[in-house]
């Protein structure tokens, strides 16, 4: 049970970094871009991958490493 609620904890901090990078991310894009209207965040990192520059693309990148290993 112990080790049960420190993966707990470690996922729940894991999700919030997550959210606030995604978050980030999202306002830097858009600033930069002005994409002509609001989407979900899948349907918006799809369709504007291609134009990010280095630093939101290793942002990106971080943000799915936390997805893959939230422990790491």
């Amino acid at each position: 049970m112990r080790q049960f609620g420190i993966h707990l904890k470690t996922t729940r901090t894991a999700f919030w970094a997550q959210h606030r990078r995604r978050n980030e991310l999202i306002e830097r894009i858009t600033s930069r871009l002005k994409p002509e209207s609001e989407m979900e965040h899948e349907k918006f990192f799809f369709r504007y991958y291609d134009w990010l520059d280095r630093e939101e693309r290793f942002e990106f990148d971080l943000i799915r490493a936390i997805t893959e290993d939230p422990s790491s």
